[in-house]
């Protein structure tokens, strides 16, 4: 049974004001029938589904079309863990609450932040809509199951403080492991876990059916893929590179055992500076458009910019230009293959900053930058009181301040300078 894409009469997109929201891929599947079981889930008691499976099945693109489906209703938070601005807690607050409120006045807001305390205020608004119109509200959250052990206080914050899983009128799903979710709720909540099936043969041969292969070929790519729409997108993106058919036949014969490896491979004749730019795109966890790598590296724009339009697996957003992994399994590869120019890369990052400590950037990520390589004695300096005072009238955010803060206190406890941050 399939419920309506929108609500009558109802004219809202809530996808639209979604900063988190994932871009539109060139060309994708419509996972009609999964979508459908979804609904089917939410006819009965369930409040909370948690969307299972491994890397590139498909779980987020799931979320996204699931969310188009109920435009009017379902409210999206998606977590990238290799982006740090999409796993901080102001920024995801900010994004709920901007739905929130489009929800209920019908209105964007255009204002620079939100009352802490606004969602315990508009959620039971928005509850009664609900039963105005006698659908649920959906809460749509993708990631927090992959966050690292850094991070577990951003999917505690999501799960106990955003999301009031278990209000009536609401609906809430989740994705990856329960036992990653589950302990992480302050009440165990009445849910089902649904574990996210591959593609069938028509899906594929949709998939690639601009690309005039022949009918051995696909059945090939169908194989090596075994229905995973992450690793077919991964063809996708070789067959667009100009590989041509016979090629491919042998490439994807090498590549059953690892087919990153073989997108990866052009990455073996660039210049250091170019690998350097992949590192810091795979390390630093902060979105970088192609203009910020340039003037990390200190390198022309237009000799930056080729390099990345060179690349299958990278990707630049049309609107904001910035530069990311295709994926996130992707980017968690490139890390891999790129570790040993971790530390150079984020040392690049460091002295960018370090250009102009007094702007709203710096003071707010220089002090993670220098504990992240073990500068110690710097990050005193840079969270002295003036910083902390800076930092205090640029920031929005109480949060952010109190991080800085309790860092600091942690870091001169471990040089033996506590007098210097409490004075």
């Amino acid at each position: 049974m399939t419920m309506p894409l929108a609500l009558p009469g109802s004219e809202i997109d809530l996808t639209a004001e979604c900063s988190s929201f994932p871009d539109r891929p060139e060309k994708e599947i419509l996972r009609s029938d999964f979508l459908d079981s979804i609904d089917d889930v939410f006819y009965g008691d369930a409040e909370v589904l948690i969307l299972d499976g491994p890397d590139g099945i498909g779980k987020t693109t799931i979320c996204a079309q699931f969310a188009c489906r109920h435009r009017s209703t379902a409210l999206c938070l998606f977590v990238r863990p290799g982006n740090r601005m999409c796993t901080d807690p102001t920024y995801l607050h900010y994004d709920l609450c901007s739905q929130v409120h489009l929800a209920v006045t019908k209105r964007s807001f255009s204002e620079a932040s939100f009352p802490e305390n606004y969602l315990l205020t508009k959620l039971p608004v928005l509850q009664r809509v609900g039963r105005k119109l006698r659908q649920p509200i959906f809460f749509l959250v993708d990631g927090l199951a992959e966050l690292s052990d850094a991070d577990l206080p951003t999917r505690q914050f999501v799960l106990q403080e955003l999301l009031q899983i278990g209000a009536p009128g609401f609906r809430f799903i989740l994705t990856g492991p329960p036992a990653a979710l589950l302990p992480f709720m302050k009440t165990s909540p009445n849910y089902r876990s649904q574990i996210v099936t591959r593609l069938h043969r028509r899906d594929v041969e949709a998939y690639v059916d601009d690309f005039a292969l022949s009918v051995e070929l696909v059945g090939e790519i169908e194989a090596l893929c075994n229905g995973n729409p992450g690793r077919l997108a991964q063809v996708r993106r070789i067959v667009k590179s100009g590989v041509t058919a016979e090629l491919l036949t042998q490439r994807l014969q090498e590549a059953a055992p690892d087919l990153f490896r073989v997108e990866w491979e052009p990455v073996r004749a660039l210049a250091p500076a170019s690998r350097l730019l992949l590192a810091i795109v795979a390390h630093d966890r902060f979105p970088r458009t192609i203009e910020q790598l340039a003037a990390i590296l200190k390198q022309p724009v237009d000799e930056i910019a080729p390099i990345v339009s060179s690349l299958s697996f990278l990707t630049v957003d049309p609107q904001s230009r910035v530069v990311t992994y295709a994926s996130e399994s992707f980017r968690r590869f490139a890390g891999d293959q790129l570790r040993a120019l971790e530390p150079q890369a984020i040392s690049s990052v460091i002295d960018s900053l370090l250009e102009d400590e007094a702007s709203e950037a710096a003071l707010l990520n220089l002090p993670s930058y220098l504990e992240r390589v073990g500068r110690f004695e710097k990050l005193i300096t840079v969270l002295d009181p003036e910083h902390i005072t800076k930092l205090t009238a640029q920031s929005r955010s109480l949060h952010a301040v109190s991080e800085r803060v309790q860092l600091g206190l942690k870091t001169a406890r471990r040089l033996h300078r506590q007098g210097e941050m409490t004075r």
